[in-house]
């Protein structure tokens, strides 16, 4: 690792579907317990950065795209903001850690959503920068990891496209040397600026016209399409309860009807984030006190055995509201 008494930061930046292992990876990586509970996890809808001790390099923890899109556009604005407060102070991103679970039998929807989103954001010209991580071999039988690894590799649809254009395929053997072992080549070299970042900083576009916003907007209008479809239907359902006078069919209706409405305001809330992006967090650093107050709050909940669970969700505010008040 890069040591020096003032070093300037490098970031790699650490992406994969909710579940793949990124928690322990960053864990063996840094010695920092970074598994969020339930009560935490409303608050780390954002980008954090955590350090790996006694370096320069921090691991830039992005939430995963799910596959039912609802908080998709927020999480693609966080993105865009920390590797645009890196990019502006010209902090050398170094890669990009993809991690993939290989115990789901099946790429599942949520997996390929991801793999999608990386190729957006990522861009064809840095997938040389790109370590494409499998994760949770002790978990299951070496021989059915093995055989799934090689449908990632050379399936047209999965990794081959990635690993023919550069990107490079390793194995995640959940300790601290295999952490560090895929981190350190990383670190030589120049640093990279993502096809997102060019997109956004460099060319001027709105998020919305990014390739992965589009795809994003594009996930959204198909959701709203569907809701708007399930809520004709319950129209129709409820003149006819209603000329029936079920009480009871009326009361259900409307219940479903206001959840669906719930959902389509959220839709076009995602939508307006795509249009607006989201402001500077504070630089690079307001970045870095995020995931400082993340890490104390779980140390304390976790000694605590949960009791200080709501004073690690006031600590995770109150720095937040400090970072927005210095803008």
């Amino acid at each position: 690792m890069v040591r020096s008494a003032e070093p300037k930061p490098i970031v790699l930046f650490v992406t994969g579907e909710t579940g793949v292992g990124k928690s322990t990876f960053i864990r063996y990586s840094t010695g920092l317990d970074v598994k969020v509970s339930d009560k935490l996890e409303a608050c780390t809808q954002k980008v954090q950065l955590f350090q790996i001790p006694g370096t320069n390099v921090y691991l830039a923890d992005s939430p995963g795209f799910g596959d039912t899109y609802r908080n998709d556009a927020s999480i693609l604005a966080a993105v865009d903001s920390c590797l645009a407060d890196t990019f502006k102070q010209d902090i050398k991103l170094a890669g990009v850690l993809f991690l993939h679970s290989l115990l789901d039998a099946r790429m599942k929807s949520g997996a390929m959503k991801n793999l999608l989103m990386f190729k957006k954001m990522v861009g064809t010209e840095n997938l040389h920068k790109c370590r494409l991580i499998t994760t949770k071999w002790s978990l299951q039988d070496s021989a059915i990891s093995e055989q799934r690894e090689a449908e990632l590799r050379t399936n047209p649809n999965f990794w081959k496209p990635l690993l023919d254009r550069g990107a490079q395929m390793v194995r995640f053997g959940d300790s601290m040397d295999s952490a560090i072992d895929i981190i350190r080549p990383l670190l030589e070299g120049p640093g990279i600026v993502l096809q997102l970042t060019k997109e956004t900083q460099i060319k001027g576009l709105k998020l919305e016209a990014t390739d992965a916003g589009k795809e994003v907007n594009d996930d959204l209008q198909k959701v709203k399409e569907v809701h708007l479809q399930e809520l004709a239907d319950l129209e129709g359902l409820h003149a006819v309860a209603m000329a029936e006078k079920d009480q009871e069919l009326v009361r259900q209706i409307r219940e479903q009807e206001a959840k669906v409405a719930e959902e389509l305001k959220q839709i076009e809330e995602e939508r307006r984030v795509l249009r607006e992006g989201q402001k500077s967090s504070d630089g690079f650093w307001g970045w870095v006190a995020r995931g400082v107050a993340l890490s104390v709050g779980i140390g304390a909940t976790i000694l605590s055995e949960g009791a200080l669970a709501g004073a690690a969700v006031a600590l995770l505010a109150n720095v937040e509201a400090a970072i927005q008040g210095r803008k």
